[in-house]
């Protein structure tokens, strides 16, 4: 039991290493749109990512609705942080 909790820790960090990856992936996006002057929320890419990550999520057995919340999760954050760089004066 050890040994599998060490695996699925290890699997954990490198999650959220992933995920501080994206948001300063994010970050550099919402600089971006503030020099452009460009909305944080397109629908026609949350579309997109919707319609790629979902089916997949699937392809990899991943339960449906886990994979809805998981995008949505970090859907919202990166709206948060691009809107916090597009208020920034």
């Amino acid at each position: 039991l050890e040994e599998l909790r060490s695996k699925i820790d290890q699997i954990d960090n490198e999650l959220l290493a992933q995920i501080a990856n994206r948001i300063e992936i994010t970050r550099e996006i919402g600089s971006y749109k503030k020099e452009n002057e460009v909305t944080p929320f397109q629908l026609h890419r949350w579309k997109e990512i919707l319609g790629t990550r979902k089916p997949y999520a699937k392809s990899l057995g991943l339960d449906a609705d886990f994979t809805d919340k998981l995008l949505q999760v970090l859907h919202d954050e990166s709206i948060k942080v691009q809107s916090s760089i597009l208020n920034k004066k």
